[in-house]
């Protein structure tokens, strides 16, 4: 069977911003502060103990799954993917414009004055995803 290149690609980046949702709550504290500021009572909009068991669980959850994409990424075969998607989706905040962003960290952080041209990082992107999507196991035929 033949795999569906744009579906598999689309697939990967669905994961991918999955995780970028899962990183930024992985990392949260796990209660926002509350406190009272004049007497000891604490405050009327105190968490109850299932919201912070729930904010507790969801954290767990998000850093296995960080932690498995993490390891996915490391094991990609080329070094140039794991730096590509690395830039591209693990690093940095949220920007308007990400692989431009990803294209100047990539050209930033590499030795040996490494340089790479928009259309090579498109290219080398998409076989970066696909090569991801297949360790995943979530290709589309």
């Amino acid at each position: 069977m033949m795999i569906d290149k744009k579906a598999t690609i689309a697939k990967a980046k669905q994961i991918l911003d999955k995780y970028r949702e899962e990183r930024g709550y992985a990392h949260m504290p796990i209660n926002p502060r509350v406190t009272a500021r004049i007497s000891n009572q604490p405050v009327s909009t105190a968490e109850s103990d299932p919201y912070a068991l729930a904010r507790v669980q969801r954290k767990e959850a998000g850093q296995a799954f960080t932690d498995y994409i993490d390891q996915a990424i490391a094991a990609l075969p080329v070094e140039e993917y794991r730096w590509i998607l690395v830039a591209r989706y693990c690093d940095g905040g949220d920007s308007h414009h990400p692989d431009q962003d990803a294209q100047e960290r990539l050209n930033d952080m590499n030795p040996m004055y490494y340089s790479i041209s928009p259309t090579t990082y498109y290219i080398k992107r998409d076989k970066a995803l696909l090569a991801l999507a297949d360790i995943l196991g979530c290709e589309v035929y």
